[in-house]
C-alpha cells in the first residue's frame, strides 16, 4: 500500500474503529490497519457494559456520561444494531457501612449531574426478587447500558468504510518508520551553519586580542610568516575538536525528532550532517587562514 493518508489506525477493536469512524466522519482520509479482523480480539471478549458507575466524581464520570450520551444517537447513525441497551445498573450494598459509604458517593455523583438513587431492602427486592433476603439495600445508576460489543466495531469499521476509509484487514503491521521531511534538514543546515559562524567570529575575536603579543613577537625580530605559524598552531587542532563536539549535538537534535528513527535513515542523516559541517568547517578555516595572515600584516609596532 502506498497511499499517504492523514490517519492510520492501528487495531479494529471498539476503539480503534471509532478512532476511524469519527476522523473519517470529519473528512479525514484514513487506513484501519488490522493483524485480523474486526474485533477479533479483546473487543470480542469485553462484556460490554457502557457504565458510569464505576467511575470517580468529577471529570472522570461527566466524561463517562457524555460517552454514554453518544450511543442513542449511534444506534441510529449506524447502519448496524450493536444492541444497545439501557437498562441501569445496580450495586448491591450487604451491610449498613457499605449502604453508607455507597449513599455518599451516590451524592457526589449526583453533583456531576449522574442520575443515581439508593434503594432500601425492600426496593432492591421488588426490583429482584430472586436475590438473597439479608441484602442490605443498593446503588442505582439509571444512565447504565450495554452493547454488542462486536456488532459496535462492525458498525464503526463499515461507517467509516462508507466515509471514504480503507479497510486493510489481516495486514499485520511489523513496523513504523517516521518520515524525513525536507524542512528538517534545512533546519539541520541553519543550525550547523549558524554554529560554525559563531565559531569563527569567536576565533576572529580571539585573534583581535592578540594585536600585543603579536606587536611583542615583531620586536623580537620574527617575519610575519613565522608570527602567522605561530598565531595558528592550534587552530587545526580547533577544527578537528569542533566536528568531534558537533556529533552529540546531532543525537540532542534526533531526540528532539529531527531524524528519522529507523537505522537506514539514521545513517544517511549523520553522514549529511557531517558532510555539511566537515565543508563549512574547512571552508571556514581557510577563510580565517586568510584573515589571520592579513590581520599579522595590519599590525604594526
Amino acid at each position: 500500500m502506498s497511499k499517504a493518508f492523514d490517519v492510520a489506525v492501528i487495531g479494529a477493536g471498539s476503539i480503534g474503529t471509532s478512532v476511524a469512524y469519527f476522523n473519517a466522519k470529519k473528512g479525514a482520509s484514513v487506513v484501519l490497519i488490522d493483524a485480523g479482523d474486526i474485533a477479533e480480539s479483546t473487543s470480542s471478549r469485553s462484556d460490554g457494559n457502557i457504565l458510569v458507575c464505576d467511575k470517580q466524581p468529577g471529570f472522570d464520570a461527566i466524561f463517562a456520561k457524555a460517552s454514554q450520551d453518544m450511543f442513542e444517537g449511534l444506534s441510529k447513525e449506524l447502519d448496524y444494531d450493536f444492541e444497545w441497551r439501557q437498562r441501569g445498573s445496580l450495586f448491591l450494598t450487604e451491610t449498613e457501612e457499605e449502604f453508607q459509604t455507597a449513599s455518599e458517593f451516590c451524592e457526589k455523583m449526583k453533583k456531576c449531574g449522574i442520575q443515581m438513587r439508593m434503594m432500601d431492602n425492600k426496593e432492591v427486592q421488588d426490583d429482584e426478587p430472586y436475590l438473597a433476603k439479608d441484602i442490605y439495600g443498593g446503588l442505582e445508576t439509571i444512565s447504565d447500558g450495554s452493547v454488542y460489543p462486536i456488532g459496535l466495531a462492525y458498525g464503526f469499521a463499515l461507517g467509516a468504510e462508507k466515509k471514504g476509509a480503507v479497510l486493510s484487514l489481516h495486514n499485520r503491521v511489523s513496523n513504523i518508520y517516521k518520515e524525513e521531511r525536507k524542512g528538517r534538514y534545512i533546519y539541520m543546515v541553519m543550525v550547523v551553519l549558524v554554529a560554525i559562524v559563531l565559531y569563527a567570529m569567536v576565533q576572529i575575536n580571539a585573534l583581535d586580542d592578540r594585536k600585543n603579543e603579536v606587536k611583542l613577537l615583531k620586536l623580537y625580530g620574527l617575519n610575519d610568516k613565522d608570527i602567522h605559524s605561530l598565531v595558528n598552531e592550534n587552530g587545526f587542532v580547533q577544527l578537528l575538536l569542533s566536528l568531534v563536539l558537533g556529533i552529540p549535538g546531532f543525537f540532542i537534535a534526533r531526540k528532539m525528532g529531527f531524524f528519522a528513527v529507523n537505522d537506514q535513515s539514521l545513517i544517511i542523516s549523520l553522514l549529511l550532517f557531517l558532510g555539511i559541517q566537515i565543508a563549512v568547517s574547512i571552508i571556514i578555516y581557510i577563510l580565517y587562514l586568510f584573515y589571520s595572515k592579513y590581520f599579522v600584516r595590519k599590525v604594526k609596532l
